[in-house]
């Protein structure tokens, strides 16, 4: 009978600090009055309360917490119990099943941090906030009222430490991959985006487009959109960057985009990218080659660590990259062979030569006794190249040469070593049978049906097997290679299957600030050609 007064007692108290909190203030007491201090008290306390929870809010949290008090002090085994009577004796028998230190539940009004924010939108009239909203059981009621953290400005891991590697897809003979939403090369799909200009308005080289799920898929952290794709152009100009940029475009998988008149060439085939006037060997684009994103966690993201992370990591996830560039002759071995492709291929390279030795007489750009050796090697150049012209004349490009024209080919190379030394000297062709077997065997891999169907089985294992990676720095998003908050948002390294021959251990990189990736601010961008 003792809990129904402790039940009256504590509902009571509970539903008089209710109107107190409900018709506060009551300060305005004569000055002398001895109650006034006391009643300045409580009136901040209820202020304090109305601010915070809002005053029906209040109102209504005070009597439910006193209706909790009232029922708890009303059960039995409740604090008023007494040692003797029947509920002091059945708390004994708990006490003695339970191990000691058990908790036992005490509610108390306690405002979570999280909760603030939603009663703040409450006072300002955003949303009805209930009680279930305003208290929780927290450790320290203390610490709950204080002001909440503003939300962490970076993402919640650090992407430094989690690069998301373009690994080459293998090569398939019966795989149309042209269907593929990731890839290095090509043509971009631009849908209804304009095709991005350079600073003095000509068409920017494409170099990328990366499906923006496939990176979701890869790092649920990455802090760029889900949806979409990002294409990626830039052109180099004498080893920097010259233009850059990104766009991003819609869902959805278009057609392949017609490149655009102006468009500089991509790259000499065999040669550099980014050839300032297009010769006979240039090509509007560079090979294409579908991706697929490979994530990979590293441990550290310094310089130093960071490299070797990364190397252990693509050993373990993927294999080791290649210690050189793709050959006809790994190692030395045997050739397979050679098409009339390479023979093509020696043709333009001849013409090339010519032309450059043009200009090279024209500016005077060699030593007297040099230029002139140079201007009578030119003089005596285009006999070889009608012969040349007519040597190849509607041969079929990936057809096979048979042993007497490998053997004439054989022949032809040791003419032009012999009688055009300083034309070699001064324009550095690569002209070697292996070079030019090499040369048809990259536009073999990634070329059409015909010149797929050409490719010999051992190469196209070997493709598959050895050169998933290239090289030198990796293509990636994101790891180590920016400053504050900027990310990698891509790194293309100089990779000899791509055409991309930048100088030894560059790559193109692609940052911007994480903010203005989160908020799709492409513009923001920067490109640099950068050591890894």
């Amino acid at each position: 009978m003792r809990r129904v007064p402790a039940m009256v007692l504590t509902f009571g108290f509970a539903v008089a600090l209710t109107g107190y909190v409900a018709m506060a203030p009551f300060a305005g007491s004569p000055p002398g009055s001895p109650a006034r201090p006391v009643l300045l008290v409580l009136d901040q306390l209820a202020a304090q309360l109305n601010a915070v929870a809002g005053r029906g809010v209040a109102i209504i949290g005070l009597l439910v917490i006193g209706g909790i008090l009232a029922l708890l002090l009303g059960m039995p085994g409740g604090p008023t119990a007494q040692p003797g009577t029947a509920s002091s004796r059945g708390r004994s028998r708990r006490d003695r099943a339970e191990p000691a230190g058990t908790a036992i539940f005490r509610p108390e009004p306690a405002i979570s941090p999280d909760r603030i924010a939603a009663l703040r939108r409450r006072a300002g009239g955003e949303e009805a906030v209930g009680v279930d909203e305003m208290f929780a059981p927290i450790a320290d009621y203390g610490d709950a009222m204080e002001e909440p953290e503003a939300p962490a400005a970076g993402p919640a891991t650090d992407l430094r430490t989690l690069p998301v590697v373009l690994v080459r897809k293998p090569r398939e003979r019966d795989r149309d991959w042209t269907g593929d939403l990731s890839w290095l090369g090509g043509l971009p799909r631009l849908c209804d985006a304009s095709w991005p200009q350079g600073v003095h308005g000509a068409p920017l080289p494409f170099l990328a487009q990366i499906d923006l799920a496939d990176v979701a898929a890869a790092c649920p952290d990455s802090p760029l959109p889900a949806g979409g794709s990002l294409a990626f152009f830039a052109r180099l100009d004498q080893d920097r960057i010259a233009d850059g940029a990104v766009v991003h475009v819609a869902d959805g998988v278009g057609d392949f985009t017609d490149p655009p008149a102006g468009l500089p060439p991509a790259f000499d085939e065999g040669g550099a990218p980014f050839p300032a006037a297009p010769t006979r060997g240039s090509r509007a684009v560079f090979p294409f080659w579908p991706v697929e994103t490979v994530p990979l966690a590293l441990s550290a993201h310094d310089a130093a660590g960071f490299a070797a992370a990364m190397r252990a990591a693509l050993d373990d996830a993927i294999g080791p990259p290649p210690m050189e560039d793709f050959s006809a002759q790994p190692g030395g071995a045997a050739l397979e062979g050679l098409w009339w492709h390479s023979v093509h291929h020696l043709g333009d390279r001849l013409h090339d030569i010519a032309a450059m030795a043009e200009d090279i007489v024209a500016q005077g750009s060699a030593p007297p006794d040099e230029l002139a050796r140079i201007a009578e090697e030119r003089v005596a150049l285009p006999p070889m190249l009608a012969a040349m012209d007519q040597f190849v004349e509607d041969r079929d490009p990936w057809q096979p040469l048979t042993d007497e024209e490998l053997a004439l080919v054989e022949d032809i190379l040791t003419e032009l070593h012999a009688s055009y030394p300083a034309l070699i000297a001064c324009t550095r062709p690569n002209l070697s049978l292996a070079a030019l077997a090499t040369a048809s065997l990259r536009a073999m891999i990634t070329g059409g049906p015909e010149a797929l169907a050409a490719l010999p089985e051992p190469v196209l294992e070997r493709v598959n097997a050895d050169h998933a990676l290239p090289r030198g720095p990796q293509h990636r998003l994101f790891g180590a290679g920016t400053s504050g908050d900027d990310i990698v948002l891509l790194q293309l390294g100089r990779d000899d299957l791509m055409e991309w021959r930048w100088r030894e251990g560059a790559a193109i990189r692609f940052t911007i600030a994480l903010d203005q990736a989160r908020i799709g601010n492409w513009s923001a961008a920067q490109a640099a050609l950068t050591d890894d």
